[in-house]
């Protein structure tokens, strides 16, 4: 996401040293299910909504919050793809490995 942000940016003939990295850039935490332990896809989705009614910057997927270690590579790769693909594209997404 990040780097389709900078190709579609530099795309435009603007310095990427014009892209206001300003503001508060947040790691979301990934819910589980409460019985089987898996991810609760459903409300990171409205986590992820909530939140892009707010003035932070962006978001960090996979952070160090220390969920990601439970995380199969799948559900890793499905975090990032479901978060990037909520509406509000004016928001950073940093997605960590």
């Amino acid at each position: 996401m990040l780097l389709q942000t900078i190709r579609s940016y530099a795309s435009t003939k603007r310095p990427l040293s014009s892209i206001d990295l300003s503001g508060v850039i947040i790691p979301l935490t990934t819910p589980f299910k409460d019985k089987d332990e898996d991810v609760a896809w459903d409300k990171l989705e409205e986590n992820v909504r909530k939140f892009n009614q707010t003035p932070v910057k962006g978001y960090v997927v996979g952070g160090a919050n220390g969920e990601y270690n439970l995380l199969t590579n799948e559900e890793r790769v499905r975090a990032v793809r479901n978060v990037s693909e909520l509406p509000n594209k004016a928001k950073w997404l940093n997605a960590r490995s």
